[in-house]
């Protein structure tokens, strides 16, 4: 935008507040334009952030996923994008209500009165007529005048009494959550679960209208923060649109001159934790570093191998609460060539009845292996639940049960084997991102020798199976000369 188009839209704010309706980019356009006399700069992926929060107003009733998740670096402009975006949906329902929540109070009111800042503005006057009641103009909560609402309010604070959205209708407004969790509380489990709650608990509760759009924006800080619960657990009613900074195959950065590509591969060699989450929406668990995930490899599943063994591995839970460890069978083939492949993985929490059934149809589907090696035996921890389970098993069916007794700890045990693992021995199926392998992988990275991991299931699991196939070899050194 120049000049002479600005003073073009100063003269006719008329026709130019149909063009503002018409296009969210066209509104932030002149508005930015307007308030800082200085254009947007426009990078694809701020047209991918602007598109969609479009989409959500002038398809409101058309959404199948009406809420939207947006995960992307700091300091990216997604903050001022949304202050435009609450000032033009007002412009296209001055009824609509909204509820605005960040992590800090003083954040989100800063936020409030932007958007204030905007409708107050003599352009937008010009524009569009729409004047806020001057008897509710608090940061807090203020409203438009003989319209609808807007209530700022931090994570965690009450917000009883306002709702987001309008019962009826076309577009009428959303509940906007822009970065819930403070950087810095990152580790904090109980801070994590908190923002989840208050979203679980208070913040969907507070909803008009089952189509007024959920809106959260953020920075991924931890695999177990509020976008790790949705994706886990609502994605079928959520738009999910991830922004890596970084292309590290093209070597090139999403916007160079805020995200400089060379500064951010510094920021992965000394702080990749932070680079992983913040920049590349790719939170890794923080470990004890005594398993690597490169050091898992990968075979073809569309190749066939010929096994010499094939056994299933079980480590059962003692509880089946939130908080305890899964129940976990592993399928494994050792190879012609004496390697390990993870045939299967089934992990859940299951009382007794099911514990059992799980077993049955685990061994039903395996017991005739691969190639016409069938497998030879379930493998059960023997000790609380897994002491109950190979008890009826035993009593129910003719499955050969093997029972495993634990004569060392976990991080013992782990060290034995740990050499298969690092030098390529055992391999997952296809790639990375194949079925349970991110699970398995990340479970692994995140094993500590403090015992500070949340889970260690699938590698114990993963421990006893390599005992009872590749560890029973006796290789000489004289064998890798």
């Amino acid at each position: 935008m120049n000049k002479d188009t600005f003073t073009q839209i100063l003269e006719n704010p008329k026709e130019a507040g149909l063009i503002c309706l018409a296009s969210f980019k066209h509104f932030i356009q002149i508005y930015h334009f307007y308030l800082y006399r200085k254009p947007f700069i426009f990078k694809p992926f701020h047209l991918q952030i602007i598109n969609a929060l479009e989409d959500r107003v002038l398809n409101a009733n058309n959404q199948e996923k009406p809420n939207l998740l947006i995960n992307v670096a700091p300091r990216s402009g997604k903050s001022q994008i949304l202050q435009y975006f609450v000032a033009w949906g007002y412009a296209i329902n001055y009824q609509s209500n909204f509820i605005l929540t960040s992590y800090g109070d003083s954040l989100v009111m800063k936020f409030s009165d932007s958007i204030k800042a905007i409708i107050n503005s003599q352009l937008y006057q010009d524009m569009f007529k729409l004047p806020l009641d001057p008897k509710n103009t608090a940061k807090e909560f203020w409203k438009m005048q003989n319209g609808g609402e807007l209530r700022a309010s931090a994570m965690g604070s009450i917000i009883t009494g306002f709702g987001a959205g309008v019962m009826a209708g076309d577009w009428g407004g959303a509940m906007i959550i822009d970065d819930p969790l403070k950087a810095a509380d990152f580790k904090s489990e109980a801070s994590r679960q908190n923002c989840i709650d208050f979203y679980t608990n208070t913040l969907k509760s507070r909803l008009n209208n089952p189509k007024t759009p959920i809106i959260l924006i953020m920075q991924r800080l931890h695999i177990d923060d509020l976008t790790g619960y949705i994706l886990k657990n609502e994605s079928d009613t959520w738009e999910h649109i991830n922004l890596p900074t970084i292309d590290e195959d093209a070597q090139t950065s999403i916007w160079e001159d805020q995200f400089p590509y060379e500064k951010l591969m510094e920021y992965k060699r000394i702080l990749p934790f932070f680079y992983y989450s913040q920049y590349q929406q790719e939170p890794i668990i923080l470990g004890g570093s005594v398993i690597k995930g490169d050091w898992f490899k990968f075979y073809p599943v569309n190749q066939e191998f010929t096994y010499k063994k094939i056994i299933i591995v079980a480590d059962t839970a003692m509880k089946v609460k939130e908080h305890n460890d899964y129940s976990v069978f592993i399928v494994g083939g050792q190879t012609s060539d004496d390697k390990l492949h993870i045939l299967d993985i089934v992990r859940g929490k299951w009382e007794s009845p099911e514990l059992k059934t799980t077993a049955k149809t685990l061994w039903n589907k395996w017991q005739r292996g691969v190639g016409g090696k069938y497998c030879s035996g379930l493998y059960i921890e023997d000790k609380a639940s897994g002491t109950g389970l190979i008890q009826e098993l035993r009593k129910e069916c003719s499955i050969p049960i093997k029972p495993v007794v634990a004569d060392k700890d976990k991080l013992t045990r782990l060290e034995s084997v740990l050499s298969h693992i690092e030098c390529g021995n055992v391999l997952l199926p296809c790639s990375k991102e194949y079925g349970f392998n991110p699970d398995l992988i990340s479970e692994a990275e995140a094993f500590s020798r403090d015992d500070s991991h949340r889970h260690d299931d699938q590698v114990d699991c993963l421990v006893y199976l390599i005992m009872n196939t590749i560890q029973k070899l006796k290789v000489s050194i004289y064998d890798a000369i």
